[in-house]
């Protein structure tokens, strides 16, 4: 059939279905073969064994496509790929063995995105469900070539990849939190911003009522320092449809308040009876019943609000006392062992002002206090960045995968690749539960999201993307150091004085264990460049990939010293950039992290400045201001251009010239043709 033709094809076409054995517990051994079941398909590491002969049929290896027919919606439902060892497979989940012609890649990733079509027609109540398989093999995928077959699934899974490093970091940040805030509760930060240490100076700590704490630090009660108020009991006859509206458990949520879930109660009633009960901006919710400890902070915008029953507010009696520490007091460990110890006996639990009266707190001065709740503020500021990255890369994962395999969007395949020969399935990467993330308990810096310029197509970056980690990886650098990329970095940046020093970039950045890539860019991407890691959990082998899409002599530098500003500073894949000629100012932390490590690495600031304040900006006054600094006149003039907010004074080509056509294709030569 014509090249890019598709065709709708069941299921029983791709792929033959066959089931797994009904493994009795008689059939289980201490030691053996494992026995695949639904739970380990989710993770679970706990097996049964099999010691008995082995039929062929429920032999499963490592990479297989597997579907689970009877399981719960939206979990142990569906297709998976099995990353693990040698088993067996027990009954209620199909292996699946692929036709020839199709990758077994897109397949998985085409089931998953079938499976929320077949849960709806499966059988069962609302969670449990399961489906024969005559009716499996007769559903229809819109099936595409093979070669076509294959880009969408190395597009996928590139997503895939970087979503599953997200998802390591925030389970690692989630784990860590509470051993920080304990940290950090106990031991403080001295004014140099470190945290002291009981084992290697004792001598700077004390036993107190709530153990070993620095010497310098004081324990009070609680109430001598915090006002602390539960609500008034308010009763269901008092509610009202409108008027001024009260808290209830409910409308605590993740350090909000969401006021959709509040009562009322007359304006008239609470303005006479309950005034005193009325909130504060600043204030510090709290639920105190059922589920105990969920707290809000109140905004501004969330009053007029007054309290209720099972729920306390508190906030700072002195000045002597930061908000903010305040804040993650009252969700440390050492508050809730004491209010948990003075409320036990209770029918339910729940703990009121009797009980905070009884507890004690730790406090530093007034600037360990501030420095604390920094360190805790930033950490948790890296924690939600993360948890808005991983949303944002999970909707994109969800267009790109309604774009791709319902064929609304078609993928460019090249010659080379319609002709290729059938490659053998690269599995999915799979979170492992013993893998480990480089983690120290100094705040992260933020990392920047997978995004796209208005009008730019995700598919064609996340293609891009795709393509240039393939290149990548063919090649074989030295290994990483950052101490290396420093090296390199210098050594480049005197080299840009001259126009082919564009050549000696791909043999610098591999001698520091740097990948890169020169990639056109496909028609929609609006993509300049990419810097990200072959090897998403362990961040050792760098890729840094650039577009032709600006070829100005300036603008190449800057997006590359942009990128290696990224691997330098170890943020997290920053996927499709996009980098007008001139935007040397991000929109966020690591972009603006990576921005001034380019503007450093070519320009110095100590040098830079001098020179904007003289006003020598004409062409004779920047070029000998170039050669002053041993960089190209272009770096001048485009930085000149940006700093004054003047491009078309310094737009001329004799100024800002492009890379020639000549040293591009050398460049293309040196790395074995990768455009």
């Amino acid at each position: 059939m014509p090249a890019r033709e598709r065709a709708r094809r069941e299921l029983r076409e791709l792929c033959r279905f066959e089931n797994g054995s009904p493994f009795r517990p008689e059939d289980w051994a201490d030691a053996g073969v494992p026995i695949i079941r639904i739970q380990n398909l989710n993770g679970s590491k706990e097996f049964n064994f099999f010691a008995g002969d082995i039929e062929r049929h429920v032999l499963i290896n490592d990479g297989d496509l597997l579907f689970s027919w009877s399981g719960n919606r939206g979990t142990s439902f569906g297709p998976f790929q099995w990353r693990g060892h040698v088993g067996v497979l027990n009954q209620h989940i199909f292996k699946l063995h692929v036709t020839q012609g199709v990758d077994g890649n897109w397949l998985f990733q085409a089931l998953r995105h079938l499976t929320p079509k077949i849960e709806m027609d499966a059988h069962g109540a609302s969670g449990l469900v399961h489906i024969k398989k005559s009716e499996l093999e007769k559903y229809l995928l819109l099936t595409p070539p093979l070669p076509e077959q294959r880009r969408i699934a190395e597009i996928l899974d590139t997503l895939d990849r970087t979503i599953e490093s997200t998802q390591r970091i925030i389970d690692k940040l989630q784990a860590t939190r509470q051993g920080l805030l304990h940290d950090l509760l106990t031991r403080g930060l001295d004014e140099h911003g470190q945290l002291r240490d009981p084992e290697s100076n004792p001598e700077q700590f004390k036993e107190t009522e709530l153990g070993r704490l620095p010497r310098s630090w004081m324990v009070d009660y609680l109430n001598q320092d915090v006002y602390f108020q539960e609500g008034p009991g308010l009763r269901e006859w008092q509610f009202r449809e409108t008027g001024l509206p009260f808290l209830n458990i409910r409308c605590l949520e993740d350090g909000f308040i969401d006021k959709s879930k509040a009562h009322c109660i007359s304006i008239e009633e609470a303005n006479s009876s309950y005034s005193h009960f009325f909130l504060d901006a600043g204030d510090f919710v709290m639920s105190s019943s059922g589920t105990l400890g969920r707290i809000s902070e109140v905004r501004q915008p969330d009053l007029p609000l007054m309290l209720n029953t099972s729920v306390i507010r508190f906030r700072p009696r002195k000045a002597s006392l930061n908000s903010r520490f305040l804040w993650w007091v009252l969700q440390s460990t050492l508050f809730f062992e004491q209010i948990t110890r003075e409320s036990q006996g209770s029918a339910q639990a729940n703990f009121g002002p009797s009980h905070l009266d009884k507890v004690r707190v730790a406090l530093p001065d007034l600037p360990e206090q501030q420095r604390i709740a920094a360190s805790l503020d930033s950490f948790t500021q890296t924690y939600k960045a993360e948890q808005n990255r991983l949303a944002k890369l999970q909707a994109l994962k969800r267009g790109l995968m309604d774009d791709l395999l319902t064929g609304r969007v078609r993928v460019p395949v090249t010659a080379e690749e319609a002709v290729a020969p059938p490659a053998a399935p690269a599995p999915v990467a799979q979170q492992d539960a013993h893998s480990t993330i480089p983690f120290d308990r100094a705040p992260l810096a933020p990392v920047v999201n997978f995004r796209a310029a208005p009008g730019a197509s995700s598919v064609a970056q996340a293609d891009w993307v795709a393509q240039a980690r393939t290149l990548a990886a063919r090649q074989q650098p030295a290994p990483y150091s950052p101490e290396a990329l420093d090296r390199a970095v210098a050594q480049l940046a005197a080299l840009s004085v001259e126009p082919e020093g564009i050549l000696q970039v791909p043999d610098m950045l591999r001698q520091a264990g740097v990948r890169f890539v020169l990639l056109q860019h496909p028609k929609g991407s609006k993509t300049s460049g990419a810097a990200f890691w072959l090897d998403d959990a362990c961040r050792a082998e760098p890729v840094v990939a650039l577009s032709m899409r600006y070829p100005l002599v300036d603008v190449f530098w800057f997006n590359l010293f942009h990128e290696l500003g990224h691997i330098r500073h170890g943020h997290a894949a920053v996927l499709g950039e996009v980098l007008e000629p001139g935007s040397y100012r991000g929109d966020d932390a690591a972009e603006s992290e990576a921005n001034a490590y380019a503007r450093e690495a070519l320009i110095p600031d100590a040098v830079w400045q001098p020179y904007l304040e003289s006003g020598n900006h004409s062409s004779r006054g920047l070029r000998a201001f170039a050669r002053q600094v041993g960089r190209h006149h272009a770096t001048v003039a485009g930085r000149l251009g940006h700093d004054l907010r003047d491009f078309p004074r310094f737009n001329s080509r004799e100024l800002r010239p492009s890379v020639s056509t000549e040293v591009f294709e050398r460049l293309v030569l040196r790395l074995g043709g990768s455009v």
